[in-house]
C-alpha cells in the first residue's frame, strides 16, 4: 500500500557500535616532561606513562613495603627517568595509618609537597 502512495521502505544495516573513547588520546598529544604517580603500587600505571611519554621523568610515590620493592626494581631498569619515594603524600608532614589494605601495615610516613 505504501508503494502505491509513492513511499518506499528501505532496510538499512544497523549502525556500527560506538567505539570506546580512548581516555588517553588527548594526553598523548601533550609534550609532558614530568609525571607524578601518587600511590604508584608496583609501577603498573607507571609502565603506561613510560610508553606514552618516554622522555618524561616519572616520580613514583608508594608507602607500602612490598609494592614499593617491586616498584623500585622496575625503576632501576628505567633509570634515570623513573624515581621512587617510599612515602605517602598528604597536605602536611606527619604519620598515618593506611586502611582498606588486604593486610595490616605499619604506620607510614607522610610527606607534603
Amino acid at each position: 500500500m505504501l508503494r502505491r502512495c509513492g513511499w518506499d521502505i528501505v532496510r538499512f544495516p544497523p549502525p556500527a557500535p560506538k567505539q570506546p573513547v580512548d581516555p588517553w588520546l588527548y594526553l598523548r598529544r601533550l609534550d609532558i616532561r614530568t609525571v607524578i604517580d601518587v600511590g604508584a603500587f608496583d609501577g603498573d600505571t607507571g609502565r603506561i606513562y613510560r610508553k606514552m611519554w618516554p622522555d618524561a621523568v616519572l616520580h613514583c610515590f608508594e608507602p607500602q613495603a612490598a609494592p614499593y620493592a617491586a616498584l623500585k626494581a622496575w625503576a632501576a631498569q628505567e633509570a634515570p627517568n623513573v624515581r621512587t619515594y617510599d612515602c605517602a603524600l598528604g597536605d602536611a608532614p606527619g604519620t598515618g595509618t593506611m586502611r582498606g589494605l588486604a593486610k595490616p601495615t605499619k604506620t607510614l610516613k607522610r610527606t607534603s609537597l
